[in-house]
């Protein structure tokens, strides 16, 4: 029916121009301009070093995973180096109540201040400012400003820390987007790269990029999670609870598959009425499935994420790219039966016994291990599993040492704080 009004919409010699501003609008996020001079720096005549962290967003709704990783790593640098720091927005958002508040930091302050691209273009750049990149489209406006830097102080040495946090052309198949992204790679002998993951390094690596240094660090667990965990002192029963990371607005968590799946499960499944299904991540209306329904709990305070965790048998997580991603290796750690995808160089089942790593994940293949994984369900099992190197988050540590290490030798200069 739909499809017949359009084409009889488009068609009309009356409703022609109609069906033509609708489409505009309908399309209106297309039309996007990709502006190489986004950003305009000016000169800052302070001799003083200043790390800048560069993010897409910094709402407190957007603080988590990769941006909350990112200003980790941002503070433990700094504070290492001793230098000034600034934090830089590109998005269209601009400093309100629902900007995430860092202790200490001001509205447009030289140190310690966040700057908001959106209220203001022009940014005083130092010839002592140090780059720190956190996705392809900070990369792709701050480049030029790196460049513009190393002209106007002739800073020939100076290098930008790249933060890959997933292989980011792969978010935009076959666009613009996926041009401009894979081209931020092409920086090489300009960047020292730090990626989130060894599978990930190994990803980029097979594909023949290059840069001038390379470090990795193994996903840690969130230092918040990790306090819950470890004070954790009662002992509670696992409940019949499927938990899944469900982000349909997000491809590459591939929803659909996990969607299609417990359909499967819970119209096949003889003790599916016996069982609450949880999707965390994104908020939405409730399915109903054959014998549940999927209640969508969106975003959980990390308080009660833990809760749920504790108290789940069964989760899946998805991830189709060469990233592991956070929630399988949170839940797995809580004791969850987490039942994961490989892809290419990424195998998780290494990770602590709780992980069911599958090769094949279609839906029908993901219904069956999860019949398989409930038809094992004792309340008392499901422990929690200890993976040192996870917990400790020793990794990060050594890998400032070495970016430290790597900035004051291409600098060759005494840090001015």
């Amino acid at each position: 029916m739909f499809y017949e009004l359009k084409e009889t919409l488009r068609k009309n010699r009356l409703t022609e121009n109609v069906y033509t501003k609708l489409r505009t609008f309908r399309h209106k996020d297309r039309f996007l301009v990709f502006s190489e001079s986004h950003v305009e720096p000016q000169i800052d005549q302070s001799m003083k070093y200043r790390l800048n962290l560069i993010v897409p967003v910094f709402t407190n709704s957007t603080v988590f995973g990769g941006v909350s990783t990112a200003l980790q790593m941002f503070n433990l640098l700094a504070d290492s180096l001793k230098c000034e720091r600034r934090i830089v927005v590109t998005g269209i958002e601009t400093f309100s109540k629902q900007t995430y508040r860092v202790e200490g930091f001001k509205h447009n302050c030289d140190s310690k201040g966040i700057f908001f691209l959106s209220e203001n273009r022009k940014i005083l750049v130092r010839k002592h400012d140090i780059f720190l990149f956190t996705s392809w489209v900070t990369a792709y406006y701050f480049y030029p400003v790196f460049y513009w830097q190393r002209q106007m102080y002739q800073t020939v040495k100076n290098k930008v820390i790249y933060l890959i946090q997933d292989f980011e052309p792969g978010f935009y198949p076959w666009s613009a987007e996926y041009v401009l992204s894979e081209a931020t790679y092409h920086h090489g002998e300009d960047t020292i790269a730090v990626f989130n993951s060894k599978e990930l390094y190994q990803y980029i690596k097979k594909r023949k990029y290059s840069f001038d240094k390379e470090l990795f660090f193994k996903p840690y667990l969130n230092p918040k999670l990790k306090e819950y965990l470890l004070n954790r002192t009662i002992h509670t029963k696992r409940d019949k609870i499927i938990i899944f990371y469900g982000r349909p607005v997000d491809s590459r968590n591939a929803f659909g598959l996990i969607y299609s799946a417990l359909m499967e499960w819970s119209k096949s499944y003889k003790d599916a009425k016996e069982w609450k299904i949880y999707s965390l991540g994104d908020k939405f209306n409730d399915i109903k499935l054959e014998n549940n329904v999927i209640r969508f709990l969106g975003k959980l305070s990390l308080e009660d994420y833990a809760n749920i965790m504790f108290s789940a048998y069964v989760g899946i997580c998805l991830m189709v790219s060469p990233h592991p991603s956070y929630p399988p290796l949170e839940m797995s750690t809580f004791g969850v039966k987490t039942i994961v995808n490989r892809f290419e160089e990424k195998d998780l089942s290494s990770f602590n016994s709780n992980i069911i790593s599958l090769l094949d994940y279609t839906p029908h293949s993901i219904a069956n291990t999860l019949v398989n994984v409930c038809n094992q369900y004792v309340a008392d099992s499901a422990p929690i599993i200890w993976n040192r190197d996870y917990i400790e988050n020793s990794d990060l540590n050594n890998v400032i040492n070495k970016l430290e290490e790597l900035l004051r030798y291409d600098n060759c200069e005494e840090f001015i704080v």
